[in-house]
């Protein structure tokens, strides 16, 4: 087995509010290979985005990573420095967040921003920041990349936006791109080029990649493996098509059967997961998904699973599978 990019080792992030202790992220593990993808897929308050944000230590009071190991080349992030973080994010680790709008800078020029990460980190001059700035907007598929260089971001269209946030992350060549839904607020045929673009670089960058999302569909289209998250937790991991085709959980098979298909009838109804995810400050007392779950056995409300490896790439955390 090839020696991972990025592992992340029983990461358990809380946030302490006066209501109580929220166990936002609560055990979670894997591990990421140089060119690999990893899809992390949940309903909203499943913990994929502050996994994300808690991987990219930016995570703020009143949260806090109380513990595990977070290993970029064998290097924990746990215990660097604010400033040593500061030169590591964006550089070696890079993210594009959900909404562009709120994440580029409305004052300054899309070519400016891009160009700022480049001389901040390659520790080049402004010129050759540029020069790199309008080779990644090209390498995007921004056309006419020589005017746009110059818009402010409400010129642009949001897949255009979105492109420049590509644009920034990938500038410095990371090793290692987290992608926060970067398709969330695009229109169907935006989000298929999107998608079919990060594939791409992916691919020509050689870029270990993570894809948040709530859609099992996106998954399929650009990540090699899946973890799905309920309430803070891996319920189970695999590559993408044994957890499509041979899912376990019964959370999973929730997901897939919500999902709708192209050969249904017109009559044929979409099958909501029934209930409502768990509070993650007052979490019950055994599985999290028991109540909601049509195949909980009297243990699964009393005991918490541990969880156990099918096989060597295949993981579920479910009492089903527990002798």
């Amino acid at each position: 087995m090839a020696e991972p990019i990025l592992e992340v080792k029983d990461l358990r992030t809380y946030f302490y509010t006066e209501a109580g202790i929220v166990k936002a992220v609560n055990g979670v593990n894997f591990r990421l290979e140089k060119g690999q993808s990893l899809g992390v897929v949940g309903e909203s308050g499943s913990g994929k985005s502050i996994t994300a944000l808690s991987v990219m230590g930016l995570i703020k009071p009143p949260g806090k990573v109380v513990s595990g190991e977070i290993l970029l080349q064998g290097q924990n992030l746990l215990k660097k420095s604010r400033k040593e973080l500061e030169k590591i994010r964006g550089n070696d680790i890079a993210m594009i967040f959900q909404d562009p709008m709120t994440s580029l800078n409305p004052v300054l020029r899309v070519g400016e921003q891009i160009a700022e990460a480049v001389v901040l980190h390659r520790k080049v001059k402004r010129k050759e920041g540029w020069n790199v700035a309008l080779e990644m907007l090209k390498k995007v598929g921004i056309p006419e990349a020589e005017d746009r260089i110059r818009r402010f971001p409400h010129e642009m269209s949001g897949g255009m936006r979105q492109r420049v946030m590509i644009a920034i992350a990938l500038s410095c060549n990371p090793k290692v791109l987290i992608a926060d839904e970067p398709t969330t607020a695009l229109d169907v045929t935006i989000q298929a080029q999107i998608l079919d673009l990060i594939r791409l670089l992916q691919k020509d960058f050689e870029t270990a990649t993570i894809m948040i999302t709530h859609d099992l569909g996106v998954v399929a289209e650009v990540c090699k493996n899946v973890m799905v998250m309920y309430a803070g937790q891996p319920v189970e991991y695999s590559d993408v098509t044994t957890v499509l085709e041979q899912p376990k959980h019964p959370y999973t098979w929730g997901l897939l059967s919500s999902l709708p298909k192209l050969n249904a009838s017109e009559k044929q109804r979409l099958t909501p997961i029934d209930g409502m995810p768990p509070d993650l400050g007052n979490l019950p007392e055994g599985c999290a998904f028991a109540p909601r779950c049509p195949h909980k056995k009297p243990v699964c409300e009393r005991q918490e699973p541990a969880g156990k490896w099918l096989n060597p790439g295949h993981f579920v955390r479910c009492h089903l599978y527990e002798a």
